[in-house]
C-alpha cells in the first residue's frame, strides 16, 4: 500500500511540474495514457483541488518555444553551417575559447606545482634549511601548510593567464600553419 501511494505521489508531482513548465498539454500522450481524466487534480494530502484547465492548457504557461513556431520542430535534419555564414574572427574566437577552457584544468595543476615549489623555495631560504612543512607534493608532512585565500586566488588567476596564453599560442601557430599551407599550395600550382 505504501509503495502504491508513494509512486502515485511521485507521478502527481511529475505531472504538476511538467504542466507548470509547459512540457505537457491535454493532447499530450503522456497525459492521455497516464492520467485519462484531466478535469482536475486532487492532491493526496487533502490540501485542496486545483483545476486542470489551469495546469493543462493548450498554450502552456512557460512554453519552450516562446511563441516561435519555427522552434516547434520539423522532420528535416539540421543544416550544417555555410562557410561564409560567420565571420572568420568568430571562428578564431570560438576556437580560442574552447582551447582556453580546455587547458584550464591542466593550467591549474601547473600553477599549483609552481606555487608549491616557489613557496617551498622561499620558506626554505627564510629558515636557512629545507622546510619540510612547505615541501611540495608527497614530500611534505601530513599536517603540511594549506593554501590561504590569497594563494587560492593567485592560483586561479595564474591558471587563467596560462590557459589564455595557450589559446593565443594556438592561434599564432594555426595562422602560421595556414600561411605555410597557402604558400605550399601556390608552389604546387606553378
Amino acid at each position: 500500500m505504501t509503495q502504491k501511494r508513494t509512486s502515485r505521489r511521485f507521478g502527481i508531482r511529475v505531472m504538476l511540474v511538467s504542466a507548470l513548465l509547459g512540457l505537457v498539454t491535454p493532447s499530450s500522450p503522456v497525459v492521455a495514457g497516464v492520467w485519462p481524466s484531466v478535469e482536475g487534480v486532487s492532491f493526496p494530502s487533502g490540501r485542496g483541488h486545483l483545476p486542470g484547465s489551469f495546469l493543462f492548457q493548450e498554450k502552456p504557461l512557460l512554453p519552450y518555444h516562446a511563441g516561435r513556431p519555427e522552434l516547434l520542430g520539423s522532420d528535416a535534419p539540421p543544416r550544417p553551417y555555410e562557410p561564409g555564414e560567420f565571420p572568420e574572427w568568430a571562428y578564431h574566437l570560438r576556437r580560442g575559447e574552447i582551447v582556453a577552457i580546455g587547458s584550464f584544468p591542466l593550467a591549474v595543476i601547473v600553477s599549483g606545482i609552481g606555487l608549491q615549489l616557489g613557496r617551498f623555495a622561499v620558506k626554505s631560504l627564510e629558515e636557512g634549511q629545507f622546510s619540510r612543512e612547505y615541501a611540495p607534493f608527497f614530500f611534505s608532512t601530513r599536517s603540511g601548510s594549506q593554501y590561504n585565500q590569497d594563494e587560492r586566488v593567485g592560483l586561479l588567476i595564474s591558471a587563467g593567464i596560462i590557459s589564455v596564453a595557450v589559446a593565443v599560442a594556438d592561434y599564432i601557430l594555426g595562422r602560421r600553419e595556414g600561411r605555410v599551407a597557402a604558400e605550399k599550395g601556390e608552389e604546387n600550382n606553378r
